[in-house]
């Protein structure tokens, strides 16, 4: 019995030299190479978006202004459709324009060339639009168009119909204005 034991100490001697490099290699290594996979493989995909968005680069320290320049990205999207209705009402409120209707035609997810759904941080980027029906006159509509023009948030106005209220009456400058508005919105 004692020289089986022996026998047992000189072959866990013999083996845990060899066994200890396998642990380091499977419980260490591997863990560690696959994390490191993983990470370069998000900081590619990040230097790709950032040179898309033009910014020079993702390292803060080579590019001060990056958080800054992120942060005004994302000054272009509506947080939801209840926030670019009410930001588009208030343009019409504050130029003396009727507004009497909105309502969202349609709301889609905007795809990358592989048909995935890009994002900007975690939530997903839709693109909404929306069509609007208002009475004007022709100084406010155009007031109107200009403002729409300076907001970041709208992209494409589309489909713009304007008509005299009333038609028989020429004296009058009462116009009926349809048209759609398309924005950016995270969801």
């Amino acid at each position: 019995m004692n020289g089986e034991i022996k026998k047992y100490k000189n072959l866990i001697r013999l083996l845990t030299p060899l066994l200890y490099p396998l642990f380091i290699f499977l419980f260490i290594f591997i863990p560690f190479h696959k994390k490191i996979s993983r990470l370069e493989k998000e900081h590619i995909k990040y230097n790709n978006l950032f040179k898309e968005l033009g910014i020079a680069s993702s390292f803060p320290s080579q590019d001060s202004n990056l958080i800054q320049r992120i942060e005004e990205l994302g000054k272009i999207f509506y947080t939801s459709e209840s926030e670019s209705i009410e930001s588009i009402s208030q343009i019409c409120y504050k130029l003396g324009i009727d507004l009497i209707s909105i309502s969202p035609v349609k709301k889609e997810k905007m795809v990358d060339k592989d048909k995935k759904p890009l994002y900007f941080g975690k939530k997903i980027i839709y693109l909404a639009v929306f069509k609007l029906s208002l009475n004007s006159n022709f100084l406010n509509l155009m007031e109107f168009l200009e403002e729409i023009e300076k907001n970041k948030k709208i992209i494409v106005l589309n489909n713009l119909n304007i008509e005299k209220k009333n038609p028989l009456d020429s004296a009058s400058d009462s116009l009926k204005i349809d048209l759609e508005l398309q924005v950016f919105i995270l969801g």
